[in-house]
């Protein structure tokens, strides 16, 4: 007797996951890398020239007066039009309003950078987030097809896995510039105490060289990235960093719904937040005028806060799952 065969349903492709903590510190990376370079543009305006020596002083102040003059024996000329460009870039993205702001903002945000980073990094070298950035000898093979690629094509890139081989190549590139960004920042930072890192990178004038390029490529990168990634889609492209995970459609909108109802739970948990102290404030107002007390908000929001929080939702999700009992029942 024959017997129909049932189509069978192809197998949906492999599920990766983003941990939470990897989510952050990539977010994180891009107010922190645009603050950096705000304050870094301020900075650059108080000498913006490159050359093998050391600048004077006098010849900064008459280049910035406007005078057609060199800051040092080999560095390039500062022309009008190139002031102009400067100044104007500076006007614009800088923060600090001069130089010493510049540097407090720069400094400041130098810790917060460069914890974020190491962060970031030691996730892709002790957990298994990293396997899928690791360059591999097969990654080479189709160089041809993965540099034509963009150029034909954004969808279906080639390659296995979570990331194909351009995007595994790009990001170990954009890691090590990273890691350079930090370390040419502290041979500039510190060309007396790390002398020995300021040497590696050939003198005080060469690292601030190389500081400046290594920001040039991140900001070409960042755009690049930005385009790669909502050239994909909403699904494919931007949300697996926001919701956690790259997949096919039936387990990403899975997830979607899961993330949506996390963030439902955070933004009821800050509403009762808020209300809580809202109230803790009018009661105490209440009180003061009544008592002629100095009493705090605080003092009657945070037990408000915790009546609810553990009190009546507790109850109620209580009562919610013995109504669910005896329906089973």
């Amino acid at each position: 007797m024959e017997t129909e065969e049932t189509p069978q349903k192809a197998p949906e492709a492999p599920a990766y996951p983003y941990s939470s903590l990897l989510r952050i510190t990539h977010w994180l990376n891009v107010p922190l890398l645009l603050l950096m370079m705000a304050s870094g543009f301020q900075i650059w305006w108080a000498y913006p020239a490159f050359g093998p020596d050391m600048p004077n002083p006098e010849a900064i102040y008459e280049a910035l007066r406007g005078a057609e003059t060199r800051v040092d024996p080999r560095a390039i000329n500062l022309g009008a039009d190139y002031r102009v460009f400067v100044q104007g870039l500076t006007k614009t993205f800088g923060i600090g309003e001069w130089l010493a702001g510049a540097l407090r903002w720069h400094f400041a945000l130098m810790w917060p950078y460069t914890i974020n980073g190491l962060i970031f990094l030691l996730l892709l070298l002790l957990t298994e987030e990293g396997r899928h950035y690791r360059i591999k000898k097969a990654d080479f093979a189709g160089a041809k097809e993965m540099l034509l690629h963009p150029v034909r094509t954004f969808h279906h890139p080639p390659g296995e896995g979570k990331f194909n081989p351009i995007q595994k190549i790009a990001y170990n590139v954009v890691i090590l510039a990273g890691i350079l960004s930090v370390l040419t920042g502290l041979a500039i930072l510190k060309p007396v105490q790390l002398g020995w890192l300021t040497w590696l990178f050939g003198g005080y004038q060469p690292s601030r060289l190389l500081h400046f390029l290594v920001m040039l490529f991140l900001v070409v990168f960042m755009i690049g990235h930005f385009l790669m990634v909502i050239s994909h889609g909403w699904r494919r492209g931007l949300a697996p960093m926001i919701v956690g995970i790259k997949a096919e459609r039936d387990a990403f909108r899975a997830r979607q719904r899961q993330f949506a109802k996390n963030l439902g739970r955070v933004a009821e948990e800050a509403a009762i937040l808020v209300v809580s102290f809202w109230l803790g404030g009018l009661v105490a107002v209440m009180m003061n005028a009544v008592l002629g007390g100095e009493a705090s908000g605080a003092w009657f929001g945070a037990p408000g806060y915790l009546l609810v929080r553990f009190g009546l939702m507790r109850g109620q999700r209580a009562g919610d799952f013995w109504r669910k009992a005896k329906a089973g029942s």
